[in-house]
């Protein structure tokens, strides 16, 4: 699993064995971070800037990563 993974990857028209993302594509980390980002700004109990925010936003989706490829074994 690499970050940069698209999230919704739909079979290629020119090359049906190759696989790419749709226009504006979504990379993994984006995607995971977005949640991340949901969760924190729906808790009452966190309260940071608009940067500080996004920085722990991205701090999850990158530990979430780092986890799962390391229970993949990747």
């Amino acid at each position: 699993m690499n970050a940069n993974d698209q999230v919704f990857p739909i079979q290629g028209y020119q090359n049906p064995n190759r696989f790419e993302g749709p226009s504006g594509r979504t990379d993994l980390r984006a995607y995971i971070a977005t949640a991340a980002l949901q969760g924190l700004l729906a808790s009452p109990d966190y309260n940071s800037t608009p940067e500080g925010y996004a920085r722990d936003a991205v701090a999850h989706a990158d530990a979430l990563i780092t986890e799962l490829n390391r229970k993949e074994g990747v």
